[in-house]
């Protein structure tokens, strides 16, 4: 009967354990083209109250020769609230060239955002741009993320 006890609370807290450990793993969300990749990434799924968050995300040339824009696109980083929907931030990416070349990445991180007890989730979209005749609109989906107490 010991055993038995014994193994079940050994079970309990595998399962605990394994619970907390995914709560704290990054999140990333990806969409991809055949010429570009953008990622949104979250350094963890759950954030106590006065704890920094931080979100990153790039749009990466995948393509393989250099390119320019014909129309520059403009990216923006989305927090919303993920009950309400309410927009939180939206915020610009502040490194756009009029050009790539293969491997290159526009790129912002967001350090210390502090946001009260909730459900939030966030992505990252572009705006309409072109290179040459090819139009592009991107949009990740949302990685989601909590606080609490």
């Amino acid at each position: 009967m010991k055993n038995i006890v014994f193994i079940f609370i050994g079970i309990f807290l595998l399962l605990v354990g394994c619970y907390s450990n995914s709560s704290n793993e990054p999140v990333k969300e990806e969409k991809k083209t055949d010429q570009f990749s953008l990622v949104i990434e979250g350094d963890k799924k759950l954030y106590q109250e006065d704890e920094n968050i931080q979100i990153s995300a790039y749009l990466k040339y995948i393509g393989e020769k250099d390119i320019e824009f014909t129309s520059e696109p403009t990216i923006t980083i989305v927090i919303r609230n993920y009950e309400g929907g309410n927009v939180i931030e939206e915020i610009d990416f502040n490194d756009i060239k009029t050009t790539m070349k293969k491997e290159e990445k526009f790129s912002q991180t967001l350090n210390g955002i502090n946001l009260e007890e909730g459900k939030y989730d966030a992505f990252v979209q572009t705006s309409p741009f072109s290179v040459d005749s090819n139009q592009f609109s991107l949009s990740t989906a949302p990685i989601n993320f909590e606080v609490k107490n």
